[in-house]
């Protein structure tokens, strides 16, 4: 409502329809394609492009793969980049203030850990380390990591330049892979004979042990970058912050040509039309005095970009206005990192307030359970005390567990099961499933179970399972368009219509239901010639020979079939030329029920969106349109096993709840061309600390992206845990 009430400043034009990310893959990987063409000019932006090509080994595929998914997130990163840095000036000043932010991000992480080391340690750690940095330079040992502190009169500061000192303290007391040190040799500065130093190490690790959270904090002590880039590493990141703009305005060029645009467009265009908290705009001010009152729920996913949003509206409020702000959250339950929410921007506007609102919120502390058996809920406080964090930690995104208690009407009820498969692969583990399943079902006449996954990945060996086992199932948003036989079938259809040199599709068409073509018939007839086309091949009489009669009669059958549609028609569009294809090879005799028939017309429907003169003229866009394409079963009302994912079921209630494949996981990240990392502090203030990445590995292993990618990793670790959280209540 923001950005359409001043389309002009806010920049969001005559956009007529907001699109969902699934429909703009191939929009961004136009506008990102569209970027190549600055190499024609000769200026910054020229250089830009060229210097990130080179990064990727002029890989330019990888550069529109890339820069398309950048386009996707750019709400989280346009504010680095700004307008582009255009003079060298301005890449200083960046440079400065990025290098600052890493230093304070380095020292905030040391005075953490120079905070947990207690007093008896540090008095007897520091003759120690010099002792043993003495012994290792006397064997003629001077480049050890140790022997630095042979010049040290004290223990290593939260200093920025103490980096080094504290990665040489880790790596004494911790092995390589993070555990506590259990010996130590004279390689390390402790020769044999005096065991009084050693005695005296181990009994500084024994207190040390007994720190929660310590041995971690020391551990990534060794992650610590240092806070200066590198001039290659920094020559990259200057050209990423004038091509990532480019790539924008030519995504926002394409958006109105189109009369579209998307989610995140929305977002930054309601930020300019507001204006900033300094500088408000007439909508800020109109809105000040119509909003007196403010309620945001599911506070604890909120964005960063929405803080900075909610910030505006509420610049000018000031103390006992009459002005109300009510937010509701439950941080245990934040599970939505990869739509940039921040859990640790709850912790401080719990603390702060929000925005320019001077005052903090009020807290108020539910904890009575209306949901769970009391059973279960004593059941939660013990297992999740122990699976948090023991202490909140704003810039880590660290929740600690807050105990809720029973309500009486529950006394009694509720129990858990744990089933421990050690020995099990997945096929076993979706049999011992089904099983579980089953058992369910049938002790608890009437009452609903559901099945809660990380990932729609986990289920493909346990939905086949339930269909043999006759047992029905409501699958919310689980499978995939492209995993259903009719859609592959179509997908290949289509294709094999759109291009008669594509190899796969014909194959696919030739081997499927349209003519049932046995492997031998199809290696007769292709062999190992890789330079013709099936349909050429169709026409050599020698491979037809080779044969078998039925093959021949069948290929001949498809074919003759197939033929009228191979030739364009300019009256004809894509949708008509597949459906009529389809029908005439005889597509709908294959269908089992109407859910089949709708999930043709889904794929109708689909390609008609992005048919350009009655073909396709990016296959992809199908592939990755498809994709996002999720399918949700419909069943009858008697339906009692529900199928759908953890984030699915948030905020939703069961009788019975089954949790399969807990112990796999799922796969890793896209790397992206930038990555970056939001580190809120105590303070308020948002720290952003940037790396470019790239397929390089001298790049890909430089300190500061191992940093960013391990904290990430760290974060996503603690969502996992409140992940579970969320699915176990």
């Amino acid at each position: 409502g923001i950005a359409r009430s001043l389309p002009l400043s806010s920049g969001i034009g005559g956009a007529s329809t907001t699109v969902v990310d699934a429909e703009m893959g191939a929009l961004y990987r136009r506008a990102a394609a569209a970027t190549l063409d600055y190499l024609a000019l000769e200026d910054a932006s020229a250089k830009a492009v060229e210097r990130v090509l080179e990064h990727l080994d002029n890989n330019s595929g990888l550069y529109i793969a890339y820069l398309a998914r950048m386009l996707g997130s750019r709400e989280q990163w346009l504010a680095i980049t700004g307008a582009g840095i255009q003079n060298m000036s301005d890449g200083d000043k960046a440079r400065q203030t990025l290098e600052a932010n890493i230093a304070d991000v380095v020292e905030r992480h040391l005075a953490q850990v120079e905070g947990m080391l207690p007093a008896v340690a540090r008095t007897k750690l520091l003759p120690l380390l010099q002792s043993a940095a003495r012994n290792l330079i006397d064997d003629d040992k001077p480049e050890h990591w140790l022997a630095c502190f042979a010049d040290t009169d004290g223990l290593p500061s939260a200093d920025a330049g103490d980096r080094l000192l504290w990665h040489a303290l880790a790596n004494l007391m911790l092995t390589q892979k993070g555990g506590w040190r259990k010996q130590v040799t004279k390689n390390d500065g402790f020769p044999p004979g005096d065991n009084t130093p050693k005695e005296t190490l181990f009994s500084i690790v024994d207190i040390l042990r007994d720190i929660p959270g310590f041995r971690i904090a020391l551990d990534r002590c060794r992650l610590l970058p240092d806070p200066k880039y590198e001039e290659g590493q920094w020559q990259v990141l200057l050209a990423l912050f004038e091509l990532l703009p480019l790539a924008v305005a030519e995504l926002r060029r394409l958006f109105g040509e189109n009369g579209i645009t998307d989610h995140n467009e929305v977002a930054l265009s309601a930020g300019r039309a507001l204006g900033s908290s300094d500088a408000p705009g007439d909508m800020a001010l109109m809105l000040d005095h119509q909003i007196t009152h403010l309620l945001i729920d599911e506070m604890q996913d909120t964005s960063i970009a929405q803080y900075e949003l909610l910030g505006r509206l509420t610049a000018e409020w000031s103390p006992d206005d009459g002005r109300t702000i009510f937010c509701v959250g439950d941080p245990m339950q934040s599970i939505y990192r990869f739509r940039d929410a921040e859990v640790g921007e709850f912790l401080l506007a719990k603390e702060r307030g929000i925005g320019a609102i001077p005052i903090p919120l009020e807290p108020l502390t539910l904890r009575r359970n209306f949901r769970s058996g009391e059973n279960l809920v004593h059941w939660f406080n013990t297992v999740f005390t122990n699976v948090f964090p023991v202490r909140d930690d704003v810039a880590a995104g660290a929740i600690s567990y807050a105990e809720s208690v029973p309500i009486e009407e529950k006394a009694g009820a509720g129990k858990h099961e744990v089933h421990p498969l050690f020995d099990t692969d997945a096929d076993g583990e979706a049999a011992y499933t089904l099983g579980v399943i089953e058992q369910c079902l049938q002790e608890n006449d009437n009452e609903d179970v559901a099945v809660l996954v990380r990932s729609r990945t986990q289920l493909t060996l346990l939905l086949p399972r339930l269909r043999q086992a006759g047992i029905q199932y409501q699958a919310v948003e689980i499978e995939r368009l492209t995993d259903l036989p009719e859609i592959i079938d179509l997908i290949a259809l289509t294709r094999a219509l759109c291009h008669e040199g594509d190899r796969l599709a014909w194959l696919s068409l030739i081997r499927g239901p349209a003519a049932g073509l046995c492997w031998r018939d199809i290696h007769a007839l292709v062999g190992n010639d890789t330079r013709c086309t099936v349909l050429e091949l169709c026409g050599d009489v020698r491979r037809l020979e080779n044969m078998s009669a039925d093959g021949r009669s069948r290929l001949s059958a498809l074919l003759d079939i197939l033929r009228p549609f191979l030739v364009t028609d300019p009256v004809r569009t894509l949708r008509e030329t597949v459906d009529l294809a389809w029908h005439a090879i005889g597509g709908p005799a294959l269908l089992q029920d109407v859910e089949q028939l709708a999930n043709v017309q889904r794929f109708l429907d689909t390609i008609d969106q992005i048919d350009v003169a009655g073909t396709l003229p990016d296959v992809r866009e199908l592939e990755s349109r498809l994709d996002d394409e999720r399918v949700s079963s419909t069943v009858d009302s008697q339906c009692r096993l529900q199928i759908m994912t953890m984030h699915k079921s948030k905020g939703l209630e069961f009788d019975h709840v089954v949790l399969p494949a807990l112990g796999r996981s799922t796969r890793g990240n896209n790397k992206e061309v930038l990555s970056w990392l939001n580190l809120p502090d105590r303070a308020g203030r948002n720290e952003m600390i940037v790396s470019p990445v790239g397929p390089r590995a001298a790049l890909e292993n430089d300190p500061l992206h191992r940093y960013i990618d391990e904290t990430e990793k760290d974060k996503n670790r603690l969502e996992q845990d409140r992940l579970l959280y969320v699915a176990c209540t």
